[in-house]
């Protein structure tokens, strides 16, 4: 007879980045595409920010999908990379503008999530992230960044439906469509020729 304790047949496993190392890397990046600016240009240097979100909320959706939780380290770290870049991209245009509009749709987009978890619409991990994507789109995107939230529900209620044709439970994480939301829009903005980025 053994006496090895029984292992579990599925470990987690632990992120050995606590959520400060996190910050700082997309702080540090954030910074080097700011600086990076004038060697790229405005759209070469768009589509760098649309890269690193992309791949942000890749993640964040990926993590939401397995474990039902938006973790602050990666919210925190998105919410920074997109602050540095309103202020940067203000800073280029000798503009508040794309700082504030940025800080007001967070702030929007944040309060109506946060209304969505209190009725039990979404959860609490939503407002972190939705604020962390608007931070990041808008300085772009402007004032059309307030459509993430129906854009979200439009691909929340598409997947319900996928979900329900499977036969599996309606309920499923926020996350995904969050991001994907998110990118379209940023994709989208891109696309249109954004009147926020410096010429």
């Amino acid at each position: 007879m053994s006496t090895a304790p029984l292992e579990p047949a599925y470990t987690p496993r632990q992120s050995s980045a606590g959520p400060w190392t996190l910050i700082s890397l997309a702080s540090a990046l954030g910074l080097l595409l700011v600086a990076a600016e004038p060697l790229l240009g405005g759209t070469a240097y768009g589509w760098a920010v649309v890269a690193v979100t992309a791949v942000f909320s890749a993640r964040l959706a990926l993590v939401d999908e397995r474990t039902h939780t938006l973790p602050n380290r990666l919210t925190g770290a998105l919410a920074v990379f997109g602050i540095i870049q309103a202020i940067g991209i203000s800073a280029w245009r000798h503009d508040t503008a794309p700082l504030v509009i940025a800080g007001v749709t967070a702030v929007i987009l944040a309060s109506l999530y946060a209304l969505l978890a209190l009725t039990k619409s979404g959860g609490f991990g939503d407002i972190k992230f939705a604020g962390a994507l608007a931070l990041t789109i808008a300085p772009y995107a402007g004032l059309l960044t307030l459509y993430l939230l129906p854009i979200a529900f439009i691909i929340s209620a598409v997947r319900v439906m996928a979900r329900r044709v499977r036969g599996r439970a309606a309920k499923h994480p926020h996350g995904p469509s969050l991001a994907i939301a998110g990118i379209v829009l940023f994709v989208g903005s891109m696309l249109a020729g954004p009147a926020l980025l410096p010429a």
